[in-house]
């Protein structure tokens, strides 16, 4: 019966295209884009209005601005950009996370972590490369050591790509 059902209004929709669809667009037309970016010890960015929030996405790197359609996207390892209102731009390296784009011009991005990209020490990054490199290799294939590293060398490549450091 509820198979019925779900027929016929998809059938009374198709009869009215102007009534069923649905324009992203108009919704919250006139309200800029509110982000908020949060690690899970504090904010980064706060319910503040933006221009546009650039993400590394799972699948490629692709912004959000006002009036996008709404998204759920896992991020991987990368940078995150935000472009403010008044031209001031915010660059975060982050390790991965989620993107919520919401119908309404609000966008919530949570992450493990979000370093700004001018906290980062080059030559760090060059010694966590060698450090984490040296555990691959000496971890047992099937390990948990090297699933570790793994996933550590990803994230640590990756930022040294991004900061230009290289490996």
């Amino acid at each position: 019966m509820a198979v019925a059902r779900i027929a016929q209004q998809f059938v009374a929709r198709a009869a009215y295209p102007s009534i069923a669809a649905r324009s992203f667009s108009d919704v919250a037309a006139n309200s800029e884009l509110v982000l908020n970016l949060a690690v899970p010890h504090t904010t980064l960015v706060g319910n503040s209005e933006v221009k546009m929030v650039t993400v590394p996405g799972r699948d490629g790197v692709f912004a959000v601005e006002k009036s996008s359609p709404p998204i759920i996207s896992e991020l991987r390892p990368g940078l995150l950009r935000v472009d403010h209102l008044n031209g001031d731009v915010q660059e975060f390296f982050v390790p991965g996370g989620f993107v919520f784009n919401h119908a309404g011009n609000k966008c919530d991005v949570s992450v493990p972590e979000g370093v700004s990209l001018d906290d980062i020490d080059t030559e760090r990054v060059r010694s966590e490369l060698a450090a984490w490199t040296s555990k691959k290799a000496a971890a047992a294939a099937g390990s948990k050591q090297l699933a570790e590293a793994d996933a550590a060398l990803e994230v640590l490549t990756t930022l040294a790509k991004t900061v230009g450091v290289s490996v």
